[in-house]
Protein backbone atom coordinates (compact mmCIF):
# COMPACT_ATOMS: atom_id res chain seq x y z
CA UNK A 1 0.00 0.00 0.00
CA UNK A 2 1.24 3.51 -0.83
CA UNK A 3 0.62 5.73 2.17
CA UNK A 4 1.22 9.46 2.28
CA UNK A 5 2.06 10.88 5.68
CA UNK A 6 2.21 14.61 6.33
CA UNK A 7 4.25 15.33 9.43
CA UNK A 8 6.26 12.15 8.78
CA UNK A 9 9.32 13.64 10.48
CA UNK A 10 7.37 14.76 13.56
CA UNK A 11 6.91 13.02 16.92
CA UNK A 12 4.02 10.72 15.97
CA UNK A 13 4.84 10.71 12.25
CA UNK A 14 8.30 9.25 12.81
CA UNK A 15 6.93 6.26 14.74
CA UNK A 16 4.07 5.76 12.27
CA UNK A 17 6.41 5.97 9.27
CA UNK A 18 8.79 3.43 10.82
CA UNK A 19 5.91 1.05 11.61
CA UNK A 20 4.39 1.36 8.13
CA UNK A 21 7.71 0.65 6.42
CA UNK A 22 8.35 -2.32 8.74
CA UNK A 23 5.00 -3.76 7.63
CA UNK A 24 5.98 -3.49 3.98
CA UNK A 25 4.10 -0.32 3.03
CA UNK A 26 5.60 2.37 0.83
CA UNK A 27 5.52 5.76 2.53
CA UNK A 28 5.40 9.02 0.61
CA UNK A 29 6.08 12.04 2.81
CA UNK A 30 5.27 15.70 2.33
CA UNK A 31 7.63 18.36 3.59
CA UNK A 32 7.97 22.13 3.53
CA UNK A 33 11.76 21.66 3.39
CA UNK A 34 13.14 20.96 -0.08
CA UNK A 35 15.76 18.38 0.95
CA UNK A 36 14.07 16.48 3.76
CA UNK A 37 15.48 13.00 4.40
CA UNK A 38 13.36 10.56 6.41
CA UNK A 39 14.84 7.09 7.00
CA UNK A 40 13.16 4.47 4.81
CA UNK A 41 11.11 7.00 2.82
CA UNK A 42 11.87 6.82 -0.90
CA UNK A 43 9.75 9.78 -2.02
CA UNK A 44 9.32 13.21 -0.44
CA UNK A 45 6.91 15.60 -2.16
CA UNK A 46 6.73 19.35 -1.61
CA UNK A 47 3.93 21.03 0.29
CA UNK A 48 2.37 23.60 -2.05
CA UNK A 49 3.03 27.21 -1.15
CA UNK A 50 0.12 29.57 -0.62
CA UNK A 51 -3.37 28.92 0.64
CA UNK A 52 -4.79 27.84 -2.73
CA UNK A 53 -2.12 25.34 -3.82
CA UNK A 54 -3.10 21.80 -4.72
CA UNK A 55 -1.29 18.80 -3.26
CA UNK A 56 0.10 16.07 -5.55
CA UNK A 57 -1.90 13.11 -4.21
CA UNK A 58 -1.96 10.96 -7.33
CA UNK A 59 -1.29 7.24 -6.99
CA UNK A 60 -1.80 6.98 -3.23
CA UNK A 61 -3.92 4.46 -1.33
CA UNK A 62 -4.13 6.18 2.05
CA UNK A 63 -3.45 9.65 3.42
CA UNK A 64 -2.54 10.34 7.05
CA UNK A 65 -2.41 14.04 7.84
CA UNK A 66 -0.45 14.84 11.00
CA UNK A 67 1.37 18.05 10.06
CA UNK A 68 0.99 21.26 11.98
CA UNK A 69 2.65 23.87 14.16
CA UNK A 70 4.24 22.41 17.28
CA UNK A 71 1.89 22.89 20.25
CA UNK A 72 4.74 23.16 22.75
CA UNK A 73 5.63 26.61 23.97
CA UNK A 74 3.84 29.67 25.25
CA UNK A 75 0.38 29.97 23.71
CA UNK A 76 0.36 33.63 22.74
CA UNK A 77 -2.39 34.85 20.42
CA UNK A 78 0.07 34.62 17.51
CA UNK A 79 1.06 31.05 18.47
CA UNK A 80 -2.60 29.99 18.73
CA UNK A 81 -3.27 31.45 15.28
CA UNK A 82 -0.29 29.55 13.81
CA UNK A 83 -1.49 26.32 15.44
CA UNK A 84 -4.98 26.78 14.01
CA UNK A 85 -3.89 27.91 10.55
CA UNK A 86 -1.31 25.13 10.22
CA UNK A 87 -4.07 22.56 10.69
CA UNK A 88 -7.13 24.07 9.07
CA UNK A 89 -5.62 25.51 5.86
CA UNK A 90 -3.62 22.43 4.75
CA UNK A 91 -6.57 20.15 5.56
CA UNK A 92 -8.77 22.25 3.29
CA UNK A 93 -6.11 22.12 0.56
CA UNK A 94 -5.85 18.34 0.86
CA UNK A 95 -9.63 17.87 0.61
CA UNK A 96 -9.80 20.19 -2.43
CA UNK A 97 -6.90 18.27 -4.01
CA UNK A 98 -8.66 14.93 -3.47
CA UNK A 99 -11.83 16.25 -5.14
CA UNK A 100 -9.94 16.65 -8.42
CA UNK A 101 -8.54 13.12 -8.52
CA UNK A 102 -9.96 10.35 -10.68
CA UNK A 103 -8.83 7.89 -8.00
CA UNK A 104 -8.60 9.46 -4.55
CA UNK A 105 -6.96 7.69 -1.60
CA UNK A 106 -9.39 5.17 -0.06
CA UNK A 107 -8.51 6.28 3.46
CA UNK A 108 -8.06 9.80 4.85
CA UNK A 109 -7.07 10.12 8.50
CA UNK A 110 -6.50 13.51 10.05
CA UNK A 111 -5.19 13.86 13.62
CA UNK A 112 -4.03 16.92 15.48
CA UNK A 113 -2.79 17.80 18.95
CA UNK A 114 -3.18 14.55 20.82
CA UNK A 115 -2.49 14.55 24.53
CA UNK A 116 -3.03 12.50 27.67
CA UNK A 117 -4.71 14.05 30.70
CA UNK A 118 -5.48 10.96 32.77
CA UNK A 119 -8.85 10.13 34.25
CA UNK A 120 -10.56 13.40 35.18
CA UNK A 121 -14.13 12.18 35.63
CA UNK A 122 -16.58 14.84 34.52
CA UNK A 123 -14.09 17.70 34.83
CA UNK A 124 -14.12 20.17 31.91
CA UNK A 125 -10.63 20.47 30.36
CA UNK A 126 -9.54 23.52 28.41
Amino acid sequence: MRIVITGASGFIGTALTTAAIARGHEVVAFSRKKKTVIPGVQEVRSVPEGSSGLWDLAGLDALIHLAGENVFGLWTEAKKQRIRDSRVLPTRQIVESMKGLKKAPKVFLCASGSGAYGSRGDAWLE
